[in-house]
Protein backbone atom coordinates (compact mmCIF):
# COMPACT_ATOMS: atom_id res chain seq x y z
CA UNK A 1 0.00 0.00 0.00
CA UNK A 2 3.01 2.41 0.98
CA UNK A 3 4.61 1.59 -2.20
CA UNK A 4 1.06 2.20 -4.16
CA UNK A 5 0.78 5.75 -2.47
CA UNK A 6 3.95 7.24 -3.31
CA UNK A 7 3.32 6.18 -6.82
CA UNK A 8 -0.02 7.29 -7.09
CA UNK A 9 0.21 10.68 -5.91
CA UNK A 10 2.47 11.85 -8.53
CA UNK A 11 0.46 9.94 -11.34
CA UNK A 12 -2.81 11.62 -9.66
CA UNK A 13 -1.03 15.15 -9.64
CA UNK A 14 0.10 15.10 -12.98
CA UNK A 15 -2.72 13.95 -14.34
CA UNK A 16 -4.60 17.14 -12.97
CA UNK A 17 -1.98 19.77 -14.01
CA UNK A 18 -1.98 18.52 -17.30
CA UNK A 19 -5.61 18.10 -17.62
CA UNK A 20 -6.49 21.20 -16.27
CA UNK A 21 -3.68 23.27 -18.28
CA UNK A 22 -4.74 21.84 -21.31
CA UNK A 23 -8.67 22.41 -20.88
CA UNK A 24 -8.07 25.75 -19.43
CA UNK A 25 -5.88 27.13 -22.43
CA UNK A 26 -7.84 25.28 -25.27
CA UNK A 27 -10.64 27.62 -23.45
CA UNK A 28 -8.46 30.40 -24.18
CA UNK A 29 -8.23 29.66 -27.66
CA UNK A 30 -10.76 27.73 -28.78
CA UNK A 31 -13.81 28.90 -26.84
CA UNK A 32 -16.48 31.15 -28.33
CA UNK A 33 -16.72 34.88 -28.94
CA UNK A 34 -18.82 37.12 -26.36
CA UNK A 35 -20.26 39.92 -26.99
CA UNK A 36 -19.70 41.04 -23.36
CA UNK A 37 -16.11 40.26 -23.62
CA UNK A 38 -16.12 43.50 -26.32
CA UNK A 39 -17.66 45.96 -23.92
CA UNK A 40 -15.76 45.20 -20.22
CA UNK A 41 -12.64 45.64 -22.17
CA UNK A 42 -13.58 48.50 -24.07
CA UNK A 43 -14.80 50.41 -20.68
CA UNK A 44 -11.28 49.20 -19.35
CA UNK A 45 -9.35 51.32 -22.46
CA UNK A 46 -11.71 54.08 -22.05
CA UNK A 47 -11.16 54.28 -18.23
CA UNK A 48 -7.38 54.03 -18.53
CA UNK A 49 -7.82 56.71 -21.26
CA UNK A 50 -9.42 58.75 -18.11
CA UNK A 51 -13.02 58.24 -19.51
CA UNK A 52 -14.99 57.42 -16.02
CA UNK A 53 -18.17 54.58 -16.37
CA UNK A 54 -21.26 55.99 -15.93
CA UNK A 55 -20.06 59.30 -16.21
CA UNK A 56 -18.86 59.29 -19.51
CA UNK A 57 -20.16 55.83 -20.96
CA UNK A 58 -22.62 53.55 -20.01
CA UNK A 59 -21.78 50.56 -17.84
CA UNK A 60 -23.65 47.62 -16.60
CA UNK A 61 -21.64 46.43 -13.70
CA UNK A 62 -19.89 47.81 -10.48
CA UNK A 63 -16.86 49.26 -11.36
CA UNK A 64 -14.27 47.22 -9.97
CA UNK A 65 -13.67 44.87 -12.81
CA UNK A 66 -13.11 48.12 -14.93
CA UNK A 67 -10.54 49.11 -12.74
CA UNK A 68 -9.10 45.81 -12.74
CA UNK A 69 -8.75 45.48 -16.50
CA UNK A 70 -7.65 49.34 -16.77
CA UNK A 71 -4.36 48.39 -15.41
CA UNK A 72 -4.20 45.06 -18.15
CA UNK A 73 -4.53 48.10 -20.97
CA UNK A 74 -0.82 47.68 -22.86
CA UNK A 75 -1.78 43.52 -22.80
CA UNK A 76 -4.79 44.17 -23.93
CA UNK A 77 -3.05 46.80 -26.50
CA UNK A 78 -0.81 44.04 -27.31
CA UNK A 79 -2.65 40.57 -27.44
CA UNK A 80 -6.26 42.30 -28.13
CA UNK A 81 -9.50 39.97 -27.07
CA UNK A 82 -6.49 36.74 -25.83
CA UNK A 83 -4.40 39.48 -23.80
CA UNK A 84 -7.84 39.95 -21.60
CA UNK A 85 -8.73 36.26 -21.42
CA UNK A 86 -5.00 35.94 -19.94
CA UNK A 87 -5.62 38.15 -17.37
CA UNK A 88 -8.69 36.55 -17.14
CA UNK A 89 -6.48 33.39 -16.80
CA UNK A 90 -5.06 34.21 -13.78
CA UNK A 91 -7.80 35.77 -12.22
CA UNK A 92 -9.58 32.49 -12.31
CA UNK A 93 -6.43 30.53 -11.27
CA UNK A 94 -6.38 32.81 -8.36
CA UNK A 95 -9.72 31.70 -7.63
CA UNK A 96 -9.15 27.80 -8.27
CA UNK A 97 -6.31 28.42 -5.34
CA UNK A 98 -8.45 30.30 -2.54
CA UNK A 99 -11.00 27.58 -3.08
CA UNK A 100 -8.21 24.65 -2.73
CA UNK A 101 -7.28 27.05 0.37
CA UNK A 102 -10.16 26.99 1.84
CA UNK A 103 -10.70 23.24 1.74
CA UNK A 104 -7.48 22.34 2.69
CA UNK A 105 -8.44 24.83 5.95
CA UNK A 106 -11.69 22.91 6.05
CA UNK A 107 -10.28 19.45 6.48
CA UNK A 108 -6.82 19.98 7.60
CA UNK A 109 -6.36 15.95 8.29
CA UNK A 110 -6.81 15.30 4.72
CA UNK A 111 -5.13 18.76 3.02
CA UNK A 112 -3.84 17.09 -0.01
CA UNK A 113 -6.43 14.97 -1.39
CA UNK A 114 -9.13 18.08 -0.57
CA UNK A 115 -6.81 20.26 -2.73
CA UNK A 116 -6.88 17.69 -5.63
CA UNK A 117 -10.15 16.99 -5.67
CA UNK A 118 -11.18 21.15 -5.70
CA UNK A 119 -8.48 21.19 -8.40
CA UNK A 120 -10.07 18.33 -10.37
CA UNK A 121 -13.76 19.23 -10.09
CA UNK A 122 -13.12 23.32 -11.01
CA UNK A 123 -10.49 22.68 -13.54
CA UNK A 124 -11.87 19.51 -15.21
CA UNK A 125 -14.70 21.03 -16.41
CA UNK A 126 -15.03 22.59 -19.83
CA UNK A 127 -17.86 24.82 -18.83
CA UNK A 128 -15.93 26.77 -15.97
CA UNK A 129 -13.26 26.84 -17.82
CA UNK A 130 -14.19 28.78 -20.54
CA UNK A 131 -16.05 31.35 -18.16
CA UNK A 132 -12.60 31.53 -16.23
CA UNK A 133 -10.97 32.72 -19.52
CA UNK A 134 -13.61 34.28 -21.59
CA UNK A 135 -13.94 37.92 -20.74
CA UNK A 136 -16.39 38.20 -17.69
CA UNK A 137 -17.25 39.41 -13.95
CA UNK A 138 -17.28 35.81 -12.85
CA UNK A 139 -13.71 34.99 -12.83
CA UNK A 140 -12.65 38.07 -10.59
CA UNK A 141 -15.74 37.78 -8.41
CA UNK A 142 -14.83 34.07 -7.85
CA UNK A 143 -11.77 34.89 -6.64
CA UNK A 144 -12.87 37.73 -4.57
CA UNK A 145 -15.34 35.52 -2.97
CA UNK A 146 -12.68 33.05 -2.14
CA UNK A 147 -10.59 35.64 -0.86
CA UNK A 148 -13.59 36.75 1.36
CA UNK A 149 -14.48 33.19 2.26
CA UNK A 150 -11.00 32.50 3.91
CA UNK A 151 -10.72 35.60 5.89
CA UNK A 152 -14.33 34.78 7.41
CA UNK A 153 -13.51 31.58 8.55
CA UNK A 154 -10.41 32.64 9.97
CA UNK A 155 -12.61 35.15 11.85
CA UNK A 156 -15.46 32.67 12.77
CA UNK A 157 -13.49 30.06 14.08
CA UNK A 158 -10.64 31.81 15.69
CA UNK A 159 -11.72 35.00 16.19
CA UNK A 160 -9.44 36.73 14.43
CA UNK A 161 -10.47 40.68 13.74
CA UNK A 162 -7.96 40.91 10.47
CA UNK A 163 -9.73 38.25 9.15
CA UNK A 164 -13.08 39.61 9.60
CA UNK A 165 -11.88 43.07 8.00
CA UNK A 166 -10.43 41.03 4.76
CA UNK A 167 -13.64 38.97 4.80
CA UNK A 168 -15.75 42.44 4.58
CA UNK A 169 -13.20 43.80 2.05
CA UNK A 170 -13.60 41.38 -0.08
CA UNK A 171 -16.84 40.92 -0.31
CA UNK A 172 -17.53 44.19 -0.82
CA UNK A 173 -15.18 44.68 -3.68
CA UNK A 174 -17.21 41.15 -4.86
CA UNK A 175 -20.23 43.44 -4.37
CA UNK A 176 -18.69 46.55 -6.68
CA UNK A 177 -17.66 44.05 -9.24
CA UNK A 178 -20.88 42.16 -9.65
CA UNK A 179 -24.08 43.50 -7.66
CA UNK A 180 -25.78 39.89 -6.62
CA UNK A 181 -22.21 39.13 -4.63
CA UNK A 182 -23.38 41.75 -1.97
CA UNK A 183 -25.81 39.27 -0.80
CA UNK A 184 -23.32 37.50 0.59
CA UNK A 185 -22.19 40.05 3.31
CA UNK A 186 -25.68 40.01 5.28
CA UNK A 187 -24.86 36.31 6.03
CA UNK A 188 -21.63 36.95 7.13
CA UNK A 189 -22.57 39.40 9.44
CA UNK A 190 -25.42 37.30 11.29
CA UNK A 191 -23.09 34.38 11.05
CA UNK A 192 -20.26 36.40 13.18
CA UNK A 193 -23.17 38.22 15.17
CA UNK A 194 -24.57 34.86 16.10
CA UNK A 195 -20.73 33.45 17.13
CA UNK A 196 -20.18 36.48 18.90
CA UNK A 197 -20.54 34.43 22.34
CA UNK A 198 -17.48 32.46 21.52
CA UNK A 199 -15.59 35.56 20.11
CA UNK A 200 -17.20 38.40 20.96
CA UNK A 201 -18.25 41.70 18.63
CA UNK A 202 -14.95 43.11 17.15
CA UNK A 203 -15.05 40.50 14.09
CA UNK A 204 -18.69 41.65 13.34
CA UNK A 205 -18.24 45.12 13.95
CA UNK A 206 -14.65 45.02 11.81
CA UNK A 207 -16.90 43.20 8.37
CA UNK A 208 -19.29 46.00 8.74
CA UNK A 209 -16.37 48.37 9.02
CA UNK A 210 -14.39 47.13 6.33
CA UNK A 211 -16.82 46.70 4.07
CA UNK A 212 -19.38 49.98 4.33
CA UNK A 213 -15.63 51.79 4.03
CA UNK A 214 -14.45 49.89 1.04
CA UNK A 215 -18.24 50.23 -0.81
CA UNK A 216 -17.83 54.26 0.26
CA UNK A 217 -15.03 54.33 -0.94
CA UNK A 218 -15.37 52.84 -4.61
CA UNK A 219 -18.77 53.53 -5.19
CA UNK A 220 -19.85 56.95 -3.61
CA UNK A 221 -17.96 59.06 -5.75
CA UNK A 222 -19.66 57.98 -9.23
CA UNK A 223 -22.72 58.24 -7.44
CA UNK A 224 -22.11 61.56 -6.87
CA UNK A 225 -20.50 62.30 -10.30
CA UNK A 226 -23.57 60.40 -12.64
CA UNK A 227 -26.33 59.01 -9.95
CA UNK A 228 -28.51 58.73 -13.25
CA UNK A 229 -25.90 56.33 -14.72
CA UNK A 230 -25.40 54.70 -11.68
CA UNK A 231 -29.01 53.97 -11.02
CA UNK A 232 -29.31 53.19 -14.70
CA UNK A 233 -26.25 50.33 -14.83
CA UNK A 234 -27.01 48.72 -12.15
CA UNK A 235 -30.01 48.87 -11.52
CA UNK A 236 -32.39 49.84 -14.43
CA UNK A 237 -30.79 47.77 -17.12
CA UNK A 238 -30.95 44.52 -15.16
CA UNK A 239 -34.53 45.11 -13.62
CA UNK A 240 -36.57 46.20 -17.18
CA UNK A 241 -35.73 42.75 -18.97
CA UNK A 242 -38.14 40.99 -19.41
CA UNK A 243 -38.06 37.22 -20.25
CA UNK A 244 -41.87 37.05 -21.58
CA UNK A 245 -45.50 36.37 -20.04
CA UNK A 246 -45.31 33.91 -17.31
CA UNK A 247 -45.20 30.42 -18.46
CA UNK A 248 -42.42 31.87 -20.70
CA UNK A 249 -40.28 33.31 -17.87
CA UNK A 250 -40.76 29.85 -16.16
CA UNK A 251 -39.74 28.05 -19.08
CA UNK A 252 -36.86 30.29 -18.61
CA UNK A 253 -35.93 29.32 -15.22
CA UNK A 254 -36.44 25.65 -16.14
CA UNK A 255 -33.47 25.95 -19.02
CA UNK A 256 -31.47 27.61 -16.87
CA UNK A 257 -31.82 24.98 -14.23
CA UNK A 258 -30.95 22.10 -16.58
CA UNK A 259 -27.98 23.39 -18.35
CA UNK A 260 -26.41 24.11 -14.97
CA UNK A 261 -27.00 19.87 -14.12
CA UNK A 262 -25.26 19.64 -17.32
CA UNK A 263 -22.51 21.90 -16.75
CA UNK A 264 -21.93 20.87 -13.27
CA UNK A 265 -23.00 17.21 -13.50
CA UNK A 266 -20.21 15.44 -12.21
CA UNK A 267 -20.55 17.94 -9.00
CA UNK A 268 -24.15 17.55 -8.72
CA UNK A 269 -23.78 14.06 -8.90
CA UNK A 270 -21.30 13.42 -6.23
CA UNK A 271 -23.21 16.13 -4.09
CA UNK A 272 -26.43 13.60 -3.95
CA UNK A 273 -24.48 10.92 -3.37
CA UNK A 274 -23.05 12.06 -0.24
CA UNK A 275 -26.01 13.40 0.89
CA UNK A 276 -27.83 9.95 0.05
CA UNK A 277 -24.97 8.63 1.84
CA UNK A 278 -24.62 10.98 5.26
CA UNK A 279 -28.82 10.07 5.29
CA UNK A 280 -28.40 6.32 5.51
CA UNK A 281 -26.16 6.42 8.42
CA UNK A 282 -27.60 5.47 11.68
CA UNK A 283 -28.33 9.13 13.54
CA UNK A 284 -27.16 9.51 16.73
CA UNK A 285 -24.89 12.49 15.62
CA UNK A 286 -24.31 15.82 17.51
CA UNK A 287 -27.25 18.10 17.44
CA UNK A 288 -26.32 21.15 15.23
CA UNK A 289 -26.07 23.53 18.44
CA UNK A 290 -22.97 21.44 18.99
CA UNK A 291 -21.64 21.42 15.65
CA UNK A 292 -17.87 22.44 15.27
CA UNK A 293 -16.85 25.53 13.96
CA UNK A 294 -15.79 24.88 11.38
CA UNK A 295 -19.24 22.71 10.57
CA UNK A 296 -21.21 26.20 11.44
CA UNK A 297 -18.89 28.45 9.47
CA UNK A 298 -19.67 25.95 6.14
CA UNK A 299 -23.56 26.38 6.77
CA UNK A 300 -22.57 29.84 6.75
CA UNK A 301 -21.21 29.82 4.05
CA UNK A 302 -23.07 27.75 2.24
CA UNK A 303 -26.51 29.76 3.24
CA UNK A 304 -25.06 32.80 1.91
CA UNK A 305 -23.68 31.09 -1.53
CA UNK A 306 -27.60 29.55 -2.19
CA UNK A 307 -29.18 32.84 -1.28
CA UNK A 308 -27.01 34.60 -4.61
CA UNK A 309 -27.81 31.43 -6.29
CA UNK A 310 -31.84 32.30 -5.78
CA UNK A 311 -31.27 35.43 -6.42
CA UNK A 312 -29.94 35.01 -9.85
CA UNK A 313 -32.58 32.54 -10.44
CA UNK A 314 -35.45 35.18 -9.78
CA UNK A 315 -33.84 37.54 -12.53
CA UNK A 316 -36.06 37.69 -15.44
CA UNK A 317 -33.49 36.39 -17.88
CA UNK A 318 -31.64 33.82 -15.58
CA UNK A 319 -28.78 32.85 -17.30
CA UNK A 320 -27.10 29.54 -16.51
CA UNK A 321 -23.44 31.44 -16.72
CA UNK A 322 -24.61 33.75 -13.65
CA UNK A 323 -23.77 30.74 -11.15
CA UNK A 324 -20.51 30.15 -12.59
CA UNK A 325 -18.56 32.27 -9.82
CA UNK A 326 -20.53 30.54 -7.12
CA UNK A 327 -18.64 26.95 -8.21
CA UNK A 328 -15.63 26.97 -6.66
CA UNK A 329 -16.58 27.85 -3.47
CA UNK A 330 -19.54 25.62 -3.54
CA UNK A 331 -17.06 22.97 -4.40
CA UNK A 332 -14.47 24.07 -1.70
CA UNK A 333 -17.54 22.89 1.06
CA UNK A 334 -18.45 20.37 -0.47
CA UNK A 335 -15.18 18.54 -0.58
CA UNK A 336 -14.33 19.31 2.82
CA UNK A 337 -17.61 18.19 4.27
CA UNK A 338 -17.09 14.56 2.09
CA UNK A 339 -13.63 14.59 3.61
CA UNK A 340 -14.84 15.46 7.17
CA UNK A 341 -17.65 12.17 6.22
CA UNK A 342 -14.87 9.48 5.04
CA UNK A 343 -13.81 7.22 7.82
CA UNK A 344 -10.39 7.53 8.86
CA UNK A 345 -9.22 4.20 7.96
CA UNK A 346 -10.53 4.43 4.37
CA UNK A 347 -7.84 6.24 1.95
CA UNK A 348 -9.30 9.08 -0.82
CA UNK A 349 -6.91 7.87 -3.41
CA UNK A 350 -9.20 4.98 -4.96
CA UNK A 351 -12.11 7.76 -4.91
CA UNK A 352 -9.41 10.60 -6.14
CA UNK A 353 -8.13 8.54 -9.13
CA UNK A 354 -11.97 7.54 -10.27
CA UNK A 355 -12.85 11.48 -9.95
CA UNK A 356 -9.79 12.32 -12.35
CA UNK A 357 -10.87 9.48 -14.85
CA UNK A 358 -14.39 11.01 -14.73
CA UNK A 359 -13.45 14.38 -14.69
CA UNK A 360 -11.11 14.02 -18.00
CA UNK A 361 -14.17 11.67 -19.43
CA UNK A 362 -16.60 14.66 -18.70
CA UNK A 363 -14.39 17.74 -20.65
CA UNK A 364 -14.31 15.35 -23.46
CA UNK A 365 -18.55 14.66 -23.89
CA UNK A 366 -19.12 18.33 -22.90
CA UNK A 367 -20.89 20.28 -25.79
CA UNK A 368 -18.46 23.25 -24.41
CA UNK A 369 -15.69 21.48 -26.46
CA UNK A 370 -17.77 20.32 -29.14
CA UNK A 371 -18.22 23.80 -30.09
CA UNK A 372 -14.82 24.20 -30.24
CA UNK A 373 -14.43 21.89 -33.34
CA UNK A 374 -17.76 22.34 -34.66
CA UNK A 375 -20.11 25.05 -36.05
CA UNK A 376 -23.52 23.42 -36.15
CA UNK A 377 -25.24 20.47 -38.82
CA UNK A 378 -25.80 20.26 -42.49
CA UNK A 379 -28.48 17.64 -42.46
CA UNK A 380 -25.63 14.34 -42.13
CA UNK A 381 -23.06 16.37 -41.69
CA UNK A 382 -21.08 17.83 -39.54
CA UNK A 383 -19.56 21.24 -40.02
CA UNK A 384 -16.05 21.68 -38.70
CA UNK A 385 -14.69 24.65 -38.21
CA UNK A 386 -11.29 25.74 -40.18
CA UNK A 387 -10.41 28.32 -37.98
CA UNK A 388 -11.00 29.61 -34.03
CA UNK A 389 -13.64 32.28 -33.48
CA UNK A 390 -10.34 34.60 -31.77
CA UNK A 391 -8.36 33.80 -35.26
CA UNK A 392 -11.72 34.89 -37.26
CA UNK A 393 -11.81 38.20 -34.93
CA UNK A 394 -8.02 38.91 -35.64
CA UNK A 395 -8.77 38.67 -38.85
CA UNK A 396 -11.11 40.37 -39.50
CA UNK A 397 -9.94 43.15 -37.39
CA UNK A 398 -7.25 43.45 -39.59
CA UNK A 399 -9.37 44.28 -42.82
CA UNK A 400 -11.00 46.55 -40.58
CA UNK A 401 -7.92 48.46 -39.63
CA UNK A 402 -6.67 48.54 -43.67
CA UNK A 403 -10.31 49.51 -44.81
CA UNK A 404 -10.41 52.71 -41.84
CA UNK A 405 -6.57 53.67 -43.22
CA UNK A 406 -5.21 55.25 -39.99
CA UNK A 407 -8.97 56.21 -38.85
CA UNK A 408 -9.28 55.91 -35.07
CA UNK A 409 -13.23 55.46 -34.98
CA UNK A 410 -15.32 52.22 -36.04
CA UNK A 411 -19.20 52.35 -36.80
CA UNK A 412 -19.98 49.38 -35.21
CA UNK A 413 -22.28 47.59 -32.09
CA UNK A 414 -19.17 44.85 -32.77
CA UNK A 415 -17.28 46.05 -29.72
CA UNK A 416 -14.95 43.02 -29.59
CA UNK A 417 -13.85 43.93 -32.84
CA UNK A 418 -13.01 47.30 -32.17
CA UNK A 419 -10.84 46.01 -29.06
CA UNK A 420 -9.36 43.90 -31.18
CA UNK A 421 -8.69 46.56 -34.42
CA UNK A 422 -7.45 49.67 -31.41
CA UNK A 423 -10.10 51.46 -32.22
CA UNK A 424 -13.05 53.79 -30.73
CA UNK A 425 -17.04 53.46 -31.81
CA UNK A 426 -18.93 56.51 -31.58
CA UNK A 427 -19.82 57.70 -28.24
CA UNK A 428 -23.48 55.97 -27.15
CA UNK A 429 -22.64 52.74 -28.45
CA UNK A 430 -20.04 51.65 -25.24
CA UNK A 431 -22.95 48.77 -24.38
CA UNK A 432 -22.87 47.43 -27.83
CA UNK A 433 -26.30 46.13 -29.18
CA UNK A 434 -27.50 46.77 -26.20
CA UNK A 435 -26.84 50.37 -26.34
CA UNK A 436 -30.68 51.61 -28.64
CA UNK A 437 -33.16 52.24 -26.41
CA UNK A 438 -35.42 53.32 -29.41
CA UNK A 439 -38.20 54.74 -27.50
CA UNK A 440 -36.86 56.53 -24.99
CA UNK A 441 -37.01 60.77 -24.70
CA UNK A 442 -33.78 61.69 -25.73
CA UNK A 443 -32.69 63.66 -22.83
CA UNK A 444 -33.52 60.44 -21.11
CA UNK A 445 -31.10 58.43 -23.25
CA UNK A 446 -28.50 61.07 -23.10
CA UNK A 447 -28.56 61.39 -19.48
CA UNK A 448 -27.90 57.08 -19.59
CA UNK A 449 -25.55 57.60 -21.96
CA UNK A 450 -27.16 55.36 -24.63
CA UNK A 451 -28.89 55.84 -27.97
CA UNK A 452 -32.05 56.39 -29.06
CA UNK A 453 -33.87 56.34 -32.51
CA UNK A 454 -32.66 60.42 -33.44
CA UNK A 455 -29.49 59.43 -31.99
CA UNK A 456 -28.47 56.42 -33.80
CA UNK A 457 -29.71 58.29 -36.95
CA UNK A 458 -27.61 61.36 -36.04
CA UNK A 459 -24.80 58.77 -35.31
CA UNK A 460 -25.38 56.69 -38.60
CA UNK A 461 -25.84 59.91 -40.63
CA UNK A 462 -22.95 62.30 -39.08
CA UNK A 463 -20.29 59.79 -37.95
CA UNK A 464 -16.57 60.68 -39.00
CA UNK A 465 -15.58 56.65 -39.00
CA UNK A 466 -14.04 55.64 -41.74
CA UNK A 467 -15.35 52.48 -41.84
CA UNK A 468 -17.90 50.47 -40.49
CA UNK A 469 -18.76 46.64 -39.79
CA UNK A 470 -22.05 44.91 -39.13
CA UNK A 471 -23.05 41.41 -37.65
CA UNK A 472 -26.03 39.88 -36.89
CA UNK A 473 -26.13 41.24 -34.00
CA UNK A 474 -25.81 44.96 -35.42
CA UNK A 475 -28.86 47.62 -35.36
CA UNK A 476 -30.76 44.24 -34.31
CA UNK A 477 -31.70 44.42 -30.73
CA UNK A 478 -34.63 46.97 -29.27
CA UNK A 479 -33.82 47.90 -25.16
CA UNK A 480 -34.97 47.20 -22.59
CA UNK A 481 -37.25 44.58 -23.91
CA UNK A 482 -34.59 42.91 -25.39
CA UNK A 483 -36.45 42.00 -28.56
CA UNK A 484 -35.61 42.18 -32.45
CA UNK A 485 -36.00 45.20 -34.19
CA UNK A 486 -38.61 44.71 -37.33
CA UNK A 487 -37.04 44.23 -40.82
CA UNK A 488 -38.34 47.04 -41.90
CA UNK A 489 -36.71 49.35 -38.77
CA UNK A 490 -33.45 47.52 -39.15
CA UNK A 491 -33.62 48.66 -42.99
CA UNK A 492 -34.02 51.95 -42.67
CA UNK A 493 -30.90 52.02 -40.27
CA UNK A 494 -29.59 50.20 -43.02
CA UNK A 495 -30.28 52.04 -45.85
CA UNK A 496 -29.10 55.25 -43.74
CA UNK A 497 -25.89 53.56 -43.65
CA UNK A 498 -25.93 52.88 -47.31
CA UNK A 499 -25.85 56.67 -47.81
CA UNK A 500 -22.53 57.18 -46.48
CA UNK A 501 -20.30 53.95 -46.64
CA UNK A 502 -20.24 50.97 -49.82
CA UNK A 503 -19.85 47.40 -49.16
CA UNK A 504 -16.54 46.37 -49.06
CA UNK A 505 -16.32 43.04 -47.85
CA UNK A 506 -18.04 40.22 -45.50
CA UNK A 507 -17.39 37.91 -43.02
CA UNK A 508 -19.30 34.34 -43.64
CA UNK A 509 -19.56 33.45 -39.77
CA UNK A 510 -18.13 35.46 -37.45
CA UNK A 511 -18.02 36.52 -33.53
CA UNK A 512 -21.04 35.54 -31.05
CA UNK A 513 -23.60 33.22 -32.89
CA UNK A 514 -21.31 32.88 -35.96
CA UNK A 515 -23.75 35.93 -37.94
CA UNK A 516 -22.30 37.35 -41.14
CA UNK A 517 -20.29 40.34 -40.55
CA UNK A 518 -20.75 43.02 -42.82
CA UNK A 519 -17.86 45.36 -43.77
CA UNK A 520 -18.14 48.91 -45.14
CA UNK A 521 -15.88 51.54 -46.24
CA UNK A 522 -16.87 55.53 -46.25
CA UNK A 523 -17.76 56.59 -50.15
CA UNK A 524 -15.60 59.09 -51.07
CA UNK A 525 -17.78 61.43 -51.97
CA UNK A 526 -19.63 61.37 -48.86
CA UNK A 527 -22.96 61.97 -51.13
CA UNK A 528 -26.20 60.04 -51.96
CA UNK A 529 -25.22 56.11 -52.88
CA UNK A 530 -27.91 56.56 -55.60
Amino acid sequence: MMKWDRLANPLLWGGLLAGGLVTLAAALVLGEINQDEGWYLYAAGQLADGRLPYRDFAFTQGPVMVMVYALATPVVKAFGVAGGRLVTLILGIGACACAAALAARLAPERRRAVVLAVLALVCLNAYQAYFFTAVKTYALTALLLGGGFLGLLSAGVRGRVWGAALAGACFALATATRVSAGFVLPVAAVYLAIERGRIGWRPAVALVAASGGILAAVMLPFVVMAPDGVWFGLVEYHGSRKAGPGAMALLYKAGSVARLCQAYFVAIAAAVGLAAWRLSRPAGGAASSRRPPEGRFAAAAAAGLGLVALVHLSAPFPYDDYQTFLFPSAVALLVAVAARSLPANVSPQPLLGALLVVGVVSVGASPVVQNWFVKGQDRLWWRIRQDPPLRVLRNAAAEVRQLAGGGRVLLTQDLYLAVEAGMEVPRGMELGPFSYYADWPRERAERRKVLNREGLAAVVAGSDAAAAAVSGYGFAIRSPELTPLSDAERGEILAALAVRYEPAGEVAEFGQAGTRLQLFRRRSSGGDAR
